[in-house]
């Protein structure tokens, strides 16, 4: 039996974030998902980090300011992740909103970023929003505004919240999957955990436990008669050939909903719907009608794309784990985080936005220690704290500085070097020195411009399992198209396991 001082189940952003706030405080931490780090939800986002303008027509000016916040320390923190977007949204006559709303809209943006400044917008004639969005749709465009947020690579920002808790003395266990709860008393005694790839048990004992299950913890807690926490809406994305340079916000005619069409590694990414989903959690599917929704509401502002489903390389559905709320749209739904109780020793983590997760995982740790600990004293360690390779200024400079100092026999090009700092930051010397392993390791896998040393590296030093692993969450190969070296790859996580 293992016992610690804070169990956490779940392994998406959130609960990334709390097992880093809690180690950094030399606690006792233990982090297990039952499937990879950041499978869930925080694979599934529009890889945006932003403060949520649509979120101010609801009135939620407090989670903007809170999120504006978070996307300016995100920017700060892990800049080879995180990184500046610039976005054009079009005004065109008789649209579901108001151009005076939207106008407004955005000054309150800019008003909410007051102390932590981003770019302010920037008005746009007809002709400068055509110039920007060539083949926009001409129709009504009477002009538009152009205004700044970030673009995130979302898998991996989970990934290296999880190892930084790990650097700091957190246990992190992917695939490995909560069984059974023993609670007495309102108390929880120990639970048992099932390692999901080699059916190893493991009975474990925490002070106290933090559910960080997001649209999972409904099913999670229902044994503990908790079956009716969140309410998880399916937001679905597809990825098709480049439509534009810049991102654009516009909204839907069918249901006057705002969807992005964001640039994404020479693609764009559309999405996302934002419907209830009341089906297996763990059944969840991108459904033709989605991916048709959403490439009819794209091409009404790309009408020469002509976009079809044949155009789509790839699409992915994610569940957003709502609150409770009664009978409201889904659309009016609070993004904000509520912290509910489970036992005498445990509570759960609900709702949330991924741009604000550091601040939502601070008040969890903080919750968390007060329950342990008795102290209200609570002090912010992660605000200006770089992310685990993210103790850069920019990632050229970064890769012009440390280049010359790689082995000298290396045949590795500075623009190759270059990609791998934008992957893995400050770390991309120590995935050098994997690479210098075996010659081959420097040859890319077949189509794609990724190393076959990085699946090693991810073996070793990033816990990847499977396949699945390293094609959709340590790179994004398997959202451009680019899976048809699964069996090497499989390979290869099968050669650098066995030299563990």
């Amino acid at each position: 039996m293992s016992s610690y001082d804070f169990l956490i189940v779940g392994g998406g952003i959130n609960g990334a974030g709390i097992a880093r706030e809690l180690a950094l405080r030399g606690f006792s931490v233990r982090l297990v998902e039952k499937n990879d780090f950041g499978s869930g939800t925080s694979q599934a986002s529009s890889k945006l980090v932003h403060g949520g303008i649509r979120y101010l027509e609801n009135g939620q000016l407090g989670l903007v300011y809170e999120a504006c916040l978070e996307r300016y320390r995100l920017l700060k923190n892990a800049p080879h992740l995180v990184t500046p977007l610039t976005f054009v949204l079009p005004f065109y006559k008789n649209s579901g909103r108001p151009q005076w709303m939207m106008k407004a809209g955005l000054s309150l943006y800019d008003l909410l970023t007051v102390g932590h400044p981003i770019q302010k917008h920037e008005p746009l004639t007809q002709s400068e929003v055509l110039l920007r969005l060539p083949g926009i749709a001409m129709h009504n465009l009477t002009g538009g505004a152009v205004y700044y947020d970030g673009l995130m690579d979302d898998a991996r920002l989970c990934l290296e919240t999880a190892l930084q808790a790990q650097q700091w003395g957190a246990e992190i266990s992917n695939y490995t999957e909560l069984v059974h709860v023993e609670q007495k008393n309102g108390t929880i005694k120990q639970v048992l955990v099932r390692n999901t790839l080699t059916g190893h048990e493991e009975t474990i004992q925490a002070k106290q436990l933090i559910f960080a299950t997001g649209a999972w913890s409904n099913k999670v807690l229902g044994p503990l008669g908790l079956q009716h926490l969140v309410r998880p809406s399916k937001g679905v994305h597809v990825v098709v050939p480049r439509l534009s340079h810049d991102a654009v916000l516009v909204t839907t005619k069918r249901d006057n909903r705002v969807f992005f069409i964001i640039p994404w590694q020479g693609f764009s990414l559309i999405g996302t719907t934002d419907t209830d989903y009341t089906h297996d959690v763990d059944a969840l599917t991108v459904a033709d009608s989605d991916v048709q929704y959403l490439l009819e509401e794209a091409a009404r502002y790309f009408p020469k794309a002509a976009l079809q489903p044949q155009h789509v390389m790839a699409s992915f559905a994610g569940l957003r784990p709502l609150i409770q709320s009664g009978q409201k749209g889904v659309g009016a739904v609070s993004r904000e985080e509520q912290f509910i109780s489970v036992a005498s020793n445990a509570f759960c983590v609900v709702g949330g936005k991924y741009t604000t997760f550091r601040k939502v995982s601070e008040k969890a740790a903080q919750k968390a220690i007060l329950r342990v600990t008795n102290q209200s004293l609570f002090k912010s360690l992660t605000h200006k704290m770089p992310s685990f390779g993210g103790a850069l200024d920019t990632v050229e400079t970064f890769a012009k500085t440390t280049f010359k100092d790689l082995p000298q026999d290396l045949k590795l090009s500075l623009e190759v070097y270059t990609r791998l700092v934008q992957r893995y930051g400050t770390r991309a010397p120590q995935v050098v020195s994997v690479l210098s392993k075996d010659p081959e390791f420097l040859t890319p896998l077949e189509g794609t411009a990724v190393l076959k040393g990085e699946v090693i590296y991810g073996v070793l030093a990033e816990q990847v399992k499977t396949s699945d692993d390293f094609l959709r969450r340590r790179t994004t190969l398997a959202l451009k198209g680019q899976s048809d070296c699964k069996n090497v790859v499989t390979q290869l996580i099968a050669q650098a396991t066995a030299l563990r």
